[in-house]
């Protein structure tokens, strides 16, 4: 199965059949729909840990993204000899903690992770203005197939602050702190 989910927080209840239909949808919405992904819904102090590993940043932040096919051009299809994306790292509890309902932000994550992985980036205005209409016709398409409230997400802004950060995926082989990866990002 192209989709690894492991939910090893307890501060929400997660949906994880509902959760799984729109990760699914969104590989199929980017045309990638055999590729593998790994998603872990995880706590503050594992995604710090990451953080600190990778970024040298020592504070939780809601999201990092670690693409298996670096350098890719937005837009384009990864190498469909590997048929891998990569891995997605989200913590639930700094999601609460902005004041989000975990069930409607965590498809809008989803989103932004999986177009970090294409080589999307928020670095410049015209990245932003690209990677915000790809999100954008993402999760319209969610609507479209029920699988998120288009209400609840319309004025939700995606790009919630800089500290959501693309990791090299160099760096995840030589962390620092490696007892903290999670078994799907390690193997």
């Amino acid at each position: 199965m192209p989709i690894v989910l492991k939910n090893s927080q307890v501060a929400a209840v997660i949906d994880t059949w509902l959760a799984r239909r729109q990760l699914s949808a969104i590989l199929d919405a980017v045309r990638c729909p055999d590729y593998d992904l790994a998603v872990w819904l995880t706590t503050d102090r594992r995604i710090r840990l990451m953080n600190n590993s990778f970024r040298r940043v020592n504070k939780p932040t809601d999201i990092l993204s670690f693409p298996t096919n670096e350098h890719l051009t937005p837009g384009t299809i990864p190498d469909p000899q590997l048929k891998a994306l990569g891995d997605i790292i989200i913590s639930v509890p700094y999601v609460i903690r902005q004041g989000f309902d975990v069930k409607h932000r965590l498809p809008v994550l989803f989103t932004h992770g999986v177009c970090h992985l294409l080589g999307y980036d928020h670095e410049t205005d015209d990245d932003y203005d690209k990677m915000k209409a790809r999100e954008d016709a993402i999760l319209e398409r969610l609507a479209e197939l029920d699988l998120v409230d288009r209400d609840r997400i319309r004025d939700e802004p995606i790009i919630e602050s800089p500290s959501d950060m693309y990791v090299d995926r160099e760096k995840l082989r030589h962390p620092r702190e490696t007892d903290d990866l999670p078994k799907v990002l390690s193997s």
